[in-house]
């Protein structure tokens, strides 16, 4: 049995947008090629959470852009190659505390059906998943400012 499960981290960062964070977050570490299938929103869709597809990079960015200069939340869903899971990051921008920094997000990790541990009947918890993401966000120069787990 899956556990609805969320990894929440409020960062702050000097990445112009959203969208260069989650490129350089996503190419190449949790995926085996530069670009995974991804599936987001529309530029105006904040009810109906219609997913749609986009072929690559070029075409996904100015649509998180976008919905980021409006205040929007970004919403992905991805394969994680590494993982053999889906997972969906949730992206909302925040106000900005600390003049340092460019950006202050609060990005939501969600991960589908949980990675299978060795030698256990059970799903991962969430020190497999902050092993993975933390070290990530450090190694692209973000701030860590909040962690929270969530049931």
């Amino acid at each position: 049995m899956s556990a609805d499960r969320s990894l929440t981290v409020r960062i702050l960062s000097n990445k112009p947008f959203f969208s260069d964070l989650l490129i350089d977050f996503v190419t190449n570490y949790w995926t085996n090629k530069n670009y995974p299938r991804v599936s987001s929103l529309a530029k105006e869709d904040t009810e109906d959470f219609d997913f749609i597809d986009y072929p690559d990079w070029e075409s996904l960015k100015p649509v998180l852009d976008y919905r980021e200069s409006k205040g929007y939340l970004n919403v992905l869903t991805f394969i994680v190659d590494q993982l053999d899971e889906a997972m969906m990051i949730i992206s909302k921008k925040l106000d900005m505390p600390h003049k340092e920094y460019h950006i202050h997000y609060e990005l939501s990790f969600n991960p589908g059906i949980g990675k299978r541990q060795e030698d256990d009947d059970r799903s991962t918890d969430y020190e497999f998943y902050i092993a993975q993401i933390i070290p990530r966000l450090e190694s692209l120069e973000c701030e860590i400012v909040e962690i929270e787990c969530e049931d």
